[in-house]
């Protein structure tokens, strides 16, 4: 499956090690393609306390 770029998105589980929770709300700034398996993407993720 291909997400488009800027497209927001709700992270399904914590990244403890990143501080990201469930929840969060990230934007997809990046689409990294690979010829065999899964395509990675880069988020901005802004949490605004």
């Amino acid at each position: 499956m291909t997400y488009k770029l800027f497209e927001e998105v709700v992270l399904l589980k914590d990244i403890p090690e990143k501080k990201l929770k469930k929840g969060d709300v990230a934007t997809i700034v990046e689409h990294h393609p690979v010829s065999k398996g899964e395509d990675g993407y880069s988020l901005e993720v802004f949490n605004a306390l």
